[in-house]
């Protein structure tokens, strides 16, 4: 997460909308699975997923 946090952070943005937390409604079948995620890395995805608003 550490390698890619700053370009992604430079990209543009996927969608115009940035703040805005968008679902996943659908989107058509998806898999569950579980997986246990860091709290550093989970807050570092949200701040990159509100940055780009998705």
């Amino acid at each position: 997460m550490r390698k890619y946090s700053k370009q992604i952070a430079s990209m543009k943005r996927l969608h115009d909308r940035a703040g805005k937390i968008k679902y996943n409604r659908g989107v058509g079948k998806m898999k569950k699975f579980s997986i246990r995620v860091h709290t550093g890395i989970w807050a570092t995805l949200g701040v990159l997923a509100a940055a780009h608003g998705v």
